[in-house]
Parts: C-alpha cells; sequence; structure tokens
C-alpha cells in the first residue's frame, strides 16, 4: 500500500487481547487507519511503559515478566493508542478468586467432581482482601464452576475456565485483581 504524502494517518488503535502469562506471549497488531480509509499493520513503533513487567518486541509480541500491569503504546507518524496488559502469574492448575461467594461446586467434563458434594465446598479467605474467597484445582484445566452467595443464590454454569489465576466479580471473569 502507498502511504499518502508526509506518511500521514488518521488513527491507530491495539487489538490482539491484554493478559498474558509469566513467561507467555501475547501477539498485539497495531492498525492505522490512513486518511483515503484504508488500514495499514506495518510501521508502528511499540514501548512498554513497565518492561519489568512485560517487554514488547518490534512486531508487538508482548512477553510476561513478572505479575502486574503496564501500558503498551505503538505510535505511528505521531499518532498513538495505548493498552493495559494485565501479567498474571502462572499456577499449575485453576486458582479462582470470588467476591460476594461463598460456596464454590466445580467438576471436570461431565461426572468428575472437583470440589465437594453439591452444594460444593467454602471458598478459604485467609490472604485475601474483604469479600474475596479462593479455590485451587491443582492441574486442571477446562473445568466448569458455580458460585453460591451466602443466600444460596448461584451463578449460571461457567465453563472451560482454563489453567491459571482468574478472578470472578459482578458477573464478570478477569485475569487480574479487579481492585
Amino acid at each position: 500500500k502507498v502511504t499518502p504524502a508526509g506518511n500521514k494517518i488518521d488513527s491507530i488503535e491495539i487489538t490482539g487481547g491484554n493478559g498474558v502469562a509469566i513467561g507467555g506471549t501475547l501477539q498485539l497488531t497495531a492498525t492505522s487507519t490512513l486518511p483515503n480509509g484504508t488500514t495499514e499493520t506495518t510501521g508502528a513503533t511499540w514501548t512498554s511503559s513497565n518492561p519489568a513487567v512485560a517487554t514488547v518486541d518490534s512486531t508487538g509480541k508482548v512477553t510476561g515478566v513478572t505479575a502486574g500491569k503496564t501500558k503498551i503504546k505503538a505510535v505511528r507518524a505521531g499518532v498513538s493508542h495505548e493498552i493495559t496488559v494485565v501479567v498474571a502469574s502462572i499456577v499449575n492448575g485453576v486458582k479462582v478468586h470470588a467476591k460476594g461467594y461463598k460456596t464454590i461446586y466445580a467438576w471436570e467434563g461431565t461426572n468428575t467432581v472437583l470440589a465437594g458434594a453439591w452444594p460444593g465446598t467454602a471458598l478459604t479467605t485467609s490472604g485475601e482482601a474483604t469479600g474475596w474467597g479462593s479455590y485451587y484445582f491443582e492441574a486442571k484445566d477446562g473445568i466448569s464452576i458455580i458460585f453460591i452467595d451466602a443466600s444460596g443464590n448461584k451463578t449460571g454454569d461457567l465453563t472451560g475456565i482454563k489453567k491459571g489465576e482468574h478472578w470472578y466479580a459482578d458477573g464478570k471473569w478477569y485475569y487480574y485483581n479487579p481492585e
């Protein structure tokens, strides 16, 4: 594609995700919109505001270094876009944190119960911020979970949860503590 005279662009947008595990990689793409409306995905310069948390190379590949958050920025022709990338700790299994729920019921596939018989097992709260409970499933991947609050209300089935550390609050999943 031919870039207009003066190498001008109207906008740039980063896509590709916003979470990565320690030691993992995430490929981001910076899409530039030119004055004539066409788009290009080359020519951006990438930076990380905190390379101690995550680095980014010249192609937009982010590598998680340590748990935390950093800003990743793409710049082209003086126009920039910045996103927050969260680096999550690696666990050999699934660790879930839930806010406002006291009990968890989990299973693998259709038959293998992982967290107690129905109606579930208590979430532990030691080491957690007020209102948060946690549970750890060693070496599991693709599990399904229901959380139950103190009044007996439960979430719908939350299926396909992958290895790693996850937070659940206000009906949404996060790869980092949302508070």
